[in-house]
């Protein structure tokens, strides 16, 4: 029963960054920066248009032209044209020399869009470079860990995933993903530890309790894991975990007994 972990990445939109404050454009800039990222998450299409006329009438306006084309690199996400905006989030991180807070924010969202291209080399690192801006920040070592994940390198994960936790014991989710490392690396004891340290600071966590119900499943006791996946679907039926849960439910199921053969001549 071999499952991969979950991981969730962060939405790329005005909610999650705003790297270009009002004070460093017009404010009729600000204004349409503002609106544009607003569009991002209700009419992508209608964004990406905005964002690529006003791409092309501030070209000469460096302010403007960099909030533009972060609206126009978050508009391709939200239409699905991941690597293309991976390489104008990164782009657009490199010039921003003097202001590091840009710069760590847009190569956190370069990283995330280059995993949701399933480039988690280029991923890496994007990590790695915002990573050489704050060291110590508990989120990113995870976004990392992803990236090492996609890769297969799941020690390089764990390593990552320790120090997130060092710095910040309480993530119910960096604690599945990495039990779920632990899990894929042949070492269940290690996993079955974290998982219930998860499920402890929060009950509900689905990825936890998927893997709570694999690791059941592998120890043998079929019948519990299936009540475990089982609440999965009934708590959270349209996530990736009960899709999960629900193949596991399937290839666990008892087989129907079969109808005796018709006798032959």
């Amino acid at each position: 029963m071999r499952c991969r972990p979950q991981y969730a990445l962060l939405a790329l939109g005005a909610a999650t960054l705003a790297p270009f404050p009002a004070a460093a454009i017009t404010k009729g800039d600000a204004e349409r920066y503002v609106e544009c990222t607003r569009m991002v998450n209700h009419d992508p299409k209608a964004a990406l248009a905005d964002a690529t006329a006003w791409t092309e009438a501030v070209i000469e306006k460096t302010d403007a032209s960099q909030a533009a084309r972060h609206c126009l690199a978050l508009a391709m996400v939200a239409l699905g044209d991941y690597g293309t905006a991976a390489e104008g989030l990164v782009r657009l991180a490199g010039e921003m020399g003097e202001f590091p807070e840009r710069r760590l924010a847009l190569l956190r969202q370069g990283g995330q869009a280059w995993l949701l291209a399933e480039r988690p080399e280029d991923a890496k690192q994007a990590f790695d470079a915002a990573l050489a801006l704050t060291p110590d920040d508990p989120s990113l070592l995870v976004e990392r860990a992803r990236a090492f994940a996609a890769l297969d390198d799941y020690w390089a994960a764990i390593d990552d995933l320790n120090r997130s936790l060092e710095l910040d014991p309480n993530q119910d989710d960096a604690l599945v993903f990495r039990g779920s490392a632990y899990r894929l690396l042949g070492t269940p004891e290690l996993a079955t530890t974290d998982i219930e340290r998860a499920l402890a600071l929060n009950p509900e966590n689905v990825d936890g309790l998927l893997e709570k119900g694999i690791l059941l499943g592998l120890d043998g006791q079929v019948d519990a894991a299936r009540g475990v996946w089982t609440r999965i679907v009934s708590l959270s039926p349209q996530s990736a975990a009960a899709e999960a849960a629900r193949r596991n439910l399937e290839v666990t199921a008892e087989p129907e007994e079969t109808a005796p053969e018709a006798a032959t001549e």
